[in-house]
């Protein structure tokens, strides 16, 4: 978990809660009251288990909620809370409670999921669970606040029969839709369903059944548009804005036959489950590498779906519970009481090439209703995601200020345009990204960066793999200058590190 700025606070392997120098937390172990089989010492083997989420009003304390998992794991039980407090970038924090059972009655506990009440402020949690004896699929419906938890709504939705005593054909993964209205979710062997969700009461619509046959999981693109299913040789876009959701179905990506070089290169890295990032993208697994919809808010294949892109250093197997943190309240709304607005928080991201031609995409909070951008080269606009062409190649300052009729907020960033560290056209997207230049460069070289991080470093090293010029990056984005006119000519490498991971690699030849 992390605060809104993005600074890692705590984690969990489902048995203790370690504080990011990796000691248990105060009060942090034994998180599991049920002991799991010895095979699994690291923590439990399912998936979708855990989810945290910021206590209403409490700044600096999270609720912990995860399935208890036993000698038989597969039969999940229980939904257990625990509360952790006072936790900030300056305090360690302490676990008040754990272990407490939200629910308690299961029978084959699924996935659980939570959004925002409409209020803006408190948290709904779905949880399903099913019975094969009793053939009956049954949604609970809690209401988390401040110093209350309470079970709100029971329904027995019909259409999900026969309910087989079979785990391997279960649901594979649930998400709700950025603003809270749809909940969607995929079986093994029996499509995806789809439930309108009130945020209001907590209660669950009649399902819209799309049969399909897959392995995958589901995403929802963030402007709560278009849903994508993936199963793992494929990725299907469905229109929730068409008369007919099932035959809206799109191939928007096959899989391009991609093998990770994880257990010795015999592993395809297929396009595995969905999780929607903060910054707009929807990214998929595939063992040690991560696929990305970089434009999940276009229809068809204009989402542009990215393939091995991004290599990760362990082998994700699946997305995370991770609810849509910034949600706010639903405005006029009969569940609107507390008095909360929604105030816009601007930030956007951008997709580019060697051009000039730029297209920028609004990634915004808290429903803005009126944008304004300023590219930093005279021009200006009020669209939503505008594509601006810039009189040249260089280094744009672009600010984006959204409002509504609550508030205003502006977002700069340096935008890189019509330069690239090879000359080629890039297909990355957002903004995390490097570039250097000129390339062919002389006495000095001009280092834009994005980061991922609140600092970086970037590297030169020659073509023997040594080092000659090192640079610390203190800012997350920035735009600096490096001598190199004491270098002599020939090929060179750099990169930069932010973090734990590489933000950008290249090369770079130096002429006189």
């Amino acid at each position: 978990m992390s605060d809104r700025e993005g600074n890692a606070l705590f984690h969990s392997n489902g048995y203790s809660i370690f504080k990011m120098d990796g000691s248990v937390m105060s009060n942090g172990d034994g998180l599991n009251p049920v002991p799991l089989p010895s095979s699994y010492p690291f923590g439990p083997p399912f998936r979708y288990s855990m989810m945290s989420l910021p206590r209403p009003d409490h700044p600096d304390d999270y609720y912990l909620l995860h399935l208890e998992g036993g000698p038989d794991w597969w039969e999940r039980r229980k939904l257990i809370i625990s509360l952790i407090s006072g936790i900030s970038v300056n305090s360690p924090g302490e676990v008040l409670y754990k272990n407490k059972a939200l629910f308690d009655k299961g029978h084959w506990l699924e996935y659980f999921l939570a959004t925002k009440h409409a209020n803006g402020r408190d948290w709904w949690i779905v949880l399903a669970d099913s019975d094969s004896i009793g053939q009956s699929h049954i949604f609970y419906t809690f209401f988390l606040g401040a110093d209350t938890a309470y079970l709100a709504n029971t329904q027995q939705i019909p259409g999900y029969e026969p309910i087989l005593p079979v785990w391997g054909n279960g649901v594979k993964q649930w998400t709700f839709s950025p603003d809270g209205n749809y909940l969607v979710a995929t079986y093994v062997k029996a499509g995806f369903r789809l439930h309108a969700f009130d945020r209001c009461s907590g209660l669950l619509g009649p399902q819209v059944f799309v049969p399909y046959y897959g392995r995958g999981g589901i995403g929802i693109s963030p402007n709560s548009r278009f849903i994508y299913v993936t199963d793992g040789y494929h990725v299907y876009q469905y229109d929730m804005q068409a008369a007919d959701l099932a035959n809206s179905e799109d191939t928007v990506a096959t899989y391009d036959g991609f093998i990770d070089d994880f257990l010795g290169g015999q592993t395809p890295a297929y396009l595995g489950y969905p999780q929607p990032g903060p910054d707009g993208k929807i990214y998929l697994y595939g063992y040690t590498y991560l696929h990305y919809i970089a434009k999940p808010n276009k229809k068809g294949k204009d989402c542009t779906v990215i393939q091995h892109e991004i290599r990760m250093p362990t082998t994700p197997q699946s997305a995370f519970l991770f609810p849509n943190y910034r949600l706010g309240p639903l405005d006029s709304s009969p569940c609107d009481t507390l008095g909360l607005n929604n105030e816009p928080l601007a930030d956007f991201w951008w997709f580019t090439d060697s051009t000039l031609a730029v297209e920028f995409a609004d990634n915004s909070f808290y429903e803005p209703a009126q944008w304004y951008w300023d590219f930093g080269d005279g021009n200006v606009s009020p669209d939503t995601n505008p594509v601006h062409t810039f009189p040249s190649a260089g280094i744009y300052e672009v600010c984006l200020t959204v409002s509504n009729p609550y508030a205003a907020d502006t977002v700069c960033k340096m935008v890189a345009v019509g330069v690239s560290a090879t000359g080629q056209p890039e297909n990355s997207v957002g903004e995390h990204r490097v570039r250097v230049f000129p390339n062919p460069a002389g006495d000095f070289l001009d280092i834009a960066y994005e980061l991922p991080a609140p600092s970086g470093v970037f590297t030169l090293f020659d073509g023997l793999g040594r080092a000659v010029r090192s640079r610390p990056l203190g800012d997350k984005t920035g735009l600096i200058r490096l001598d190199v006119a004491a270098l002599p000519p020939g090929f060179y490498f750099y990169r930069v590190e932010a973090g734990r991971e590489y933000a950008g690699t290249g090369k770079v030849v130096i002429r006189r």
